[in-house]
């Protein structure tokens, strides 16, 4: 199972999640959200030795092309994570010719339909399936999970939404389909913007047993 740690801004606290070493380490260029990565310009990579294990992932919430570039350089990201509509194909594009992957984030509420992902095909990379909620993430608030495992497509999926590991212990049986893996934020806080190194390295331990 691979990982991704979102909603990171402090430069001591990142440094210590790497040593965890997750999959992906998410920023949160959203400017509503209280994991708003520009208000500590700090934890540019640039400043820190940076280890090739993890990848850095931006989070965007319908973005302008300018703003999508500017950061993706700024922060020499490695993937996108996309809130919204899909992008138009101009920004796409630039993505494929920078070799950025592209996460497609897919709300989950009560009248979610599995069908509704096939507009995506050609266009995202990966899935990343998050609890409906006004705030694009964060909430610490789970979905049923139950319908994973009737997921029919190719592209791969994570799971994201209030989860702990608890929660990611009682995940149903993905063996059968392209489960990426984890994204967790909220759960594994102190406060906005700070993980508990206690928790994400249970976490890393328990990822590690599988």
């Amino acid at each position: 199972m691979n990982w991704k740690v979102c909603g990171m801004r402090d430069h001591d606290n990142i440094q210590e999640v790497l040593k965890r070493k997750p999959t992906w380490l998410g920023f949160i260029f959203y400017p509503p959200s209280p994991r708003y990565v520009k208000t500590s310009l700090d934890c540019l990579p640039d400043k820190w030795m940076w280890p090739s294990e993890t990848l850095r992932v931006g989070v965007f919430v319908s973005p302008t092309f300018a703003e999508v570039r500017q950061e993706v350089l700024a922060f020499q990201l490695h993937g996108v994570q996309w809130h919204g509509l899909p992008p138009s194909s101009e920004i796409t594009d630039w993505l494929k010719e920078k070799n950025i992957f592209l996460i497609q984030v897919v709300s989950i509420g009560e009248n979610f339909d599995l069908d509704e992902l096939k507009k995506y095909e050609g266009v995202a990379d990966y899935f990343l399936f998050d609890t409906q909620s006004p705030g694009h993430g964060g909430s610490g608030k789970t979905f049923d999970h139950s319908f994973l495992p009737n997921y029919s497509l190719s592209i791969p999926f994570l799971i994201a939404g209030g989860l702990n590991l608890p929660h990611i212990k009682q995940l149903p049986d993905l063996s059968q389909v392209p489960f990426w893996g984890v994204d967790v934020n909220s759960r594994f806080e102190t406060s906005p913007g700070l993980k508990n190194i206690e928790l994400i390295s249970d976490l890393a331990d328990y990822i590690n047993s599988l």
